[in-house]
């Protein structure tokens, strides 16, 4: 995890192999004002695709802004031709 003011940066891993690896990231940028969060993630190594990380990654990140965070909104920015993270 990385804290900036209004940012928050989290590294996801891959856990099914030793050592873990590093296969993508995600981030809240926090408009603290308006108790809004707007998050991304990325999972960079395509052989991690469809296998359920960033899905992992969105509920994790949805339990912290609201939970930990005390947020009351939260977007996912998407690029308009990805139709998994347009699914979420």
């Amino acid at each position: 995890i990385l804290l900036r003011e209004n940012d928050i940066f989290f590294s996801i891993l891959a856990t099914d192999v030793t050592p873990a690896i590093l296969i993508g990231n995600c981030d809240i940028q926090i408009l603290w004002k308006d108790r809004l969060g707007r998050n991304w993630i990325v999972i960079v190594e395509k052989t991690y695709w469809r296998k359920g990380y960033g899905t992992e990654a969105l509920q994790m990140l949805i339990d912290y802004a609201f939970i930990s965070l005390n947020l009351h909104q939260l977007e996912l920015e998407v690029l308009s031709n990805n139709l998994r993270a347009l699914k979420s």
